[in-house]
C-alpha cells in the first residue's frame, strides 16, 4: 500500500509532466484535477477552437497526449497505476481518471479492457514507459525547415509498435504517389478552410496567443518545408474514445522520435475538412480513421512554446473539506 501523502505527491510530479504536451496551436486545453490517490484529467472547454475544432476530436487528442505523459511520468518514478478512460461515459465528465498503485492489482476479474489499462502493469512496459518519460522535456513541435535524409526503417518499426501498443495504426506515406496525394489534399482542404473569415481570425487569434511567429509561414505541410518521412496516425474507429487513445499514440510516437534524435510538424488541416479527410481515407485504403498527419526527420532546434500557468491547470482537493487549492509552482518553460 502506498500512503495518502505519498501518492498525493507523486500525482503532482506526474500532473506537472502532463503540462508539457503537445496540442492544437498550442491551445494546452486540459485540466488535472488531485484528490486522495488519483489524477482526473478534464477537459478545458474554454480552450476549444469552436471553427478548427467545432467536434472536440482535436481537443480530446490534445487531452490524450497529456494523458500519457502523465502515465510515463508516474512510471519512471517506480509505480504501477490503472487507468479508466471517460469513466463517466462521455467528455462532460473526466476524460480519465488515474489512480497509482505500489503493486499491480492482479486481484480483480471485473477490468474492461477498452477502460482500463491493464498493459501498464506489465514489468517491460513500465520500464519502456520510463525510458520515454526521460526525454519529456526535450520533446518540441519542429517549426524550421526540414533538413535531408530518410527515416531509418529501424525506426519506422519503432514507431509503428508504440502507435500500436496505444491501439492506433501508422501508416507510412512511402511511395510517391501516396505523398503526392496527401499533400495535395492537404492543400485543397486549406484553401477550402481559407475561404472561410471565422477560420482566418480564429487562426491569428490563437496563433498569436500560442507565441508562433508568423505561423503562415510555417504551414507543417508546405512543399517548401517537406520532411523527408510523412505518416498518418489512423483509429480503428471515429468515437471520442479513440481520439483519447489516438492521443497517447501520438505523444507516444513523438517520444520515440525524441528518444531517437527526430524532430516531428503535425498537421490537422487535411483532416479537419470532412471531405478530404474521408478522400484521404478512401484513395489511400486506410483500415481505420485519419486523425493527424506527421512530418517526420531532422531540423534545427525549434523554441519551446509558451505553457500556461500551472495554477490554472493543476487543481487540489482537499480531502478534509473538499476545497480547491491551486498548486502554487511556477511555469515550465
Amino acid at each position: 500500500m502506498i500512503n495518502t501523502v505519498q501518492c498525493q505527491d507523486v500525482l503532482r510530479r506526474a500532473a506537472l509532466q502532463a503540462t508539457l504536451a503537445p496540442s492544437l496551436y498550442n491551445t494546452q486545453p486540459w485540466r488535472m484535477l488531485l484528490s486522495g490517490n488519483r489524477m482526473q484529467l478534464l477537459a478545458d472547454d474554454s480552450r476549444q477552437l469552436a471553427v478548427h475544432d467545432p467536434s472536440g476530436r482535436q481537443l480530446i487528442m490534445s487531452c490524450g497526449c497529456a494523458l500519457f505523459n502523465a502515465r510515463a511520468a508516474l512510471a519512471a518514478e517506480g509505480f504501477s497505476h490503472r487507468v479508466l478512460r471517460l469513466p463517466g461515459g462521455g467528455r462532460d465528465a473526466a476524460l480519465a481518471a488515474i489512480h497509482p498503485a505500489a503493486r499491480p492489482d492482479r486481484e480483480r476479474g471485473d477490468r474492461d479492457p477498452a477502460d482500463q489499462d491493464v498493459a501498464d502493469q506489465d514489468p517491460s512496459e513500465t520500464a519502456e514507459l520510463s525510458r520515454l518519460a526521460a526525454v519529456l522535456g526535450d520533446r518540441h513541435t519542429n517549426r524550421q525547415p526540414f533538413l535531408s535524409g530518410a527515416l531509418p526503417r529501424r525506426v519506422v518499426h519503432r514507431l509503428s509498435a508504440a502507435a500500436a501498443r496505444e491501439g492506433s495504426a501508422v501508416a507510412t506515406l512511402d511511395t510517391a504517389a501516396r505523398r503526392r496525394i496527401t499533400l495535395a489534399l492537404h492543400q485543397d482542404a486549406g484553401s477550402i478552410m481559407r475561404t472561410d473569415p471565422a477560420y482566418r481570425a480564429e487562426h491569428r487569434a490563437w496563433a498569436a496567443t500560442a507565441g508562433l511567429i508568423r505561423p503562415s509561414e510555417h504551414d507543417p505541410c508546405d512543399p517548401a518545408m517537406a520532411a523527408p518521412s510523412l505518416m498518418l496516425l489512423v483509429s480503428p474507429q471515429d468515437t471520442p474514445a479513440d481520439w483519447l487513445r489516438t492521443g497517447e499514440a501520438l505523444e507516444r510516437v513523438l517520444l520515440e522520435l525524441t528518444a531517437e534524435g527526430y524532430v516531428a510538424s503535425l498537421s490537422s488541416q487535411v483532416t479537419h475538412v470532412t471531405s478530404t479527410r474521408m478522400r484521404l481515407r478512401r484513395v489511400l485504403a486506410l483500415d481505420g480513421y485519419p486523425q493527424v498527419l506527421l512530418q517526420v526527420g531532422q531540423a534545427p532546434p525549434s523554441p519551446p512554446t509558451r505553457r500556461r500557468q500551472l495554477v490554472d491547470v493543476i487543481v487540489e482537493l482537499e480531502a478534509s473539506a473538499d476545497v480547491r487549492r491551486s498548486i502554487g509552482v511556477g511555469c515550465p518553460a
